[in-house]
């Protein structure tokens, strides 16, 4: 039997994350909501929290490909997508 893969949190290691937005709803066909997500993660870079390497907002999902602080890839993306679905709603 094969190994099962796991999200390990490796110091600089790339990862790449998909996020959908709640019911695929259409939101980044707005410009308002793409400003939104994008000061929000303008604002988590600045943070440290993580660099971010590239980026395509979909309209109704992201893809990101970044590079988290110490490698905790879920506590960096749990802040992006907390902080950024408050100032969506």
């Amino acid at each position: 039997m094969a190994k099962k893969w796991t999200n390990r949190n490796t110091p600089g290691s790339l990862h790449f994350v998909t996020g959908n937005i709640l019911d695929r709803k259409r939101i980044f066909t707005q410009e308002k909501y793409c400003k939104a997500f994008l000061k929000e993660v303008q604002n988590r870079r600045a943070a440290g929290d993580c660099k971010v390497i590239a980026f395509v907002l979909m309209p109704d999902h992201i893809h990101l490909i970044v590079n988290p602080r110490d490698g905790d890839i879920q506590t960096s993306m749990g802040l992006l997508k907390s902080f950024s679905a408050k100032k969506l709603v």
